[in-house]
């Protein structure tokens, strides 16, 4: 499909908090999986109700998604995780820039004199005289 084309040739993702558990459990996949122990343990109900836990305990290996999906569901505002083509995908912290709008004369076509005016600096102004 096109979606799949478009995301397998986009090498930067960076995905926010996901409302849709579907879309969270695909971009949990898209991860990667990683193995995890799981400890189990014995409890036993004695005559009196009351749980003993035992000193047997078994410890086994579980495949897990790197981030899981609960993690795209529940990520705190501007945090998200960026994926790269060459590295593990990455949990990051987005800010705004603030900056002052400016008009920047880049190209220009136009004719100037040669010698700038005494209100104009020519070095904080980039142009092309053609």
């Amino acid at each position: 499909s096109v979606t799949g084309a478009v995301i397998e040739n986009a090498k930067f993702k960076l995905i926010y908090k996901i409302q849709n558990p579907e879309t969270a459990e695909w971009a949990a996949k898209m991860t990667g999986s990683i193995l995890v122990d799981d400890e189990m343990r014995k409890i036993r109900t004695d005559l009196s109700l009351t749980e003993k836990v035992d000193t047997d305990r078994m410890i086994r290996q579980a495949e897990s998604y790197y981030v899981d999906s609960n993690m795209f569901l529940n990520l705190p505002e501007k945090v998200g995780f960026v994926f790269t083509s060459t590295e593990l995908p990455r949990a990051t912290k987005m800010f705004q820039v603030k900056v002052k709008k400016e008009n920047i004369e880049l190209l220009s076509f136009e004719y100037k004199q040669a010698t700038p005016n005494k209100n104009e600096r020519q070095e904080n102004k980039p142009s092309i005289n053609l």
